[in-house]
């Protein structure tokens, strides 16, 4: 989906966190697609260091797995906030940070800040631990030049499937379903929700 959306010119960076399926085989076999092979999982926050840092143009630009464009001028819609000042644009998931589930900034900026989507370290300008969620403390630094794509369809209960500014598909569960005894995921979402809301954005999106 981002071949299929993007110009020819993109250039494509997967972070292989650790996996064990056949992932690495299939990076390894294609060519358009550079690829950073972690020895084992560093975590989501590590890896997205990682890939940004591993940059060689002038905006970086992140998708979790577990998300895809949808249409041809997603990446124009994207950069278009940052070059009218927007520090950082995309997704707004939940809370006030732009989520690492789509989210660009230019990548001279994200290393003169020494910025990091870990969730704890110590910035300089504040001498002391600040935490969050993946990417919050980032946010947070450079409020109030934020940009946000705010959800224009759900996929409920909760935000398992979600469409951001009709631009970007995230299915927030997909990756991190772990259903409990009873069959749910934070006593919340059904067993069957986020393999469903997955299908159902394949048949509607991509086939």
């Amino acid at each position: 989906m981002v071949r299929r959306h993007s110009p020819p010119s993109t250039r494509l960076l997967v972070v292989d966190n650790g996996s064990e399926d056949e992932s690495r085989d299939r990076l390894a076999a294609d060519p358009e697609v550079q690829s950073k092979l972690l020895p084992i999982n560093l975590g989501h926050e590590v890896a997205l260091d990682i890939g940004v840092l591993s940059c060689r143009t002038e905006y970086a630009v992140v998708l979790d797995v577990d998300a895809f464009p949808l249409t041809d001028d997603w990446l124009q819609r994207l950069l278009a906030p940052l070059d009218a000042g927007a520090r950082i644009s995309g997704a707004r998931l939940n809370r006030q940070y732009v989520h690492p589930c789509c989210w660009a900034m230019r990548t001279a900026r994200f290393i003169e800040m020494r910025h990091s989507f870990r969730s704890r370290y110590t910035p300089r300008t504040e001498g002391r631990d600040a935490s969050g969620d993946v990417g919050e403390v980032m946010s947070a630094r450079e409020a109030p030049h934020l940009h946000f794509f705010d959800p224009t369809s759900q996929r409920g209960p909760g935000d398992v499937g979600t469409v951001f500014g009709e631009i970007v598909y995230h299915n927030f569960y997909a990756t991190r379903f772990n259903a409990t005894d009873d069959g749910t995921l934070d006593e919340v979402v059904e067993r069957d929700d986020p393999a469903a809301a997955w299908e159902e954005a394949l048949a509607r999106y991509v086939r």
